[in-house]
């Protein structure tokens, strides 16, 4: 009983996590949504639920937070700090690594680079300008995988009570009835 109640519980948490990347609008490409699963496993000590989604996944849930947001100025305002709690962060800067990459394949996906009102802005000068807001400013946090898991286990403690209880009922019926 108790594998089955940890398993509704995995299919509930991955349902619910899905659904507010969705209603959140972090699920751009899909492969995220695609990536969120569960996997329960027993060993001798009982059991393991493991949750599973891309690595990109925990920094859009946590938020990220950025390198110097005062350095930003938008109009006369200065940039905010997108996500001051977060335990994640954007290193010193050096390099072009995986956001530049990133941002250009969100570039082209949203259709970012095509001629607006006669006006062509290059891909790069769009790349530039929203990768340097993002390492910055950082990420906000989206909580969605937070949220569904606040959810998900809300009255878990008493389905679980009552699914290890069915077990030892079993289990002690079983050995009497040897």
């Amino acid at each position: 009983m108790l594998a089955r109640e940890l398993n509704k519980f995995g299919e509930q948490l991955v349902r619910n996590t899905k659904k507010n990347l969705k209603a959140k609008g972090k699920s751009i490409s899909g492969a995220l949504a695609d990536s969120i699963r569960y996997e329960l496993m027993s060993n001798d000590k009982g059991w393991v639920l493991e949750f599973w989604m891309l690595e990109y996944g925990y920094y859009q849930d946590e938020g990220v937070k950025g390198f110097k947001p005062e350095s930003i100025k938008v109009n006369g305002k200065t940039g905010k700090q997108k996500a001051p709690n977060s335990r994640f962060r954007f290193g010193s800067g050096k390099g072009k690594g995986s956001l530049f990459k990133s941002i250009d394949k969100w570039i082209v996906r949203k259709g970012l680079d095509e001629r607006k009102n006669g006006k062509f802005t290059s891909r790069d000068s769009i790349r530039y300008a929203m990768t340097k807001s993002i390492f910055h400013q950082g990420i906000e946090a989206s909580h969605f995988f937070t949220e569904a898991w606040d959810k998900t286990t809300q009255n878990i403690d008493e389905k679980l009570a009552d699914a290890v209880l069915e077990d030892v009922e079993k289990l002690y019926f079983e050995l009497i009835n040897e």
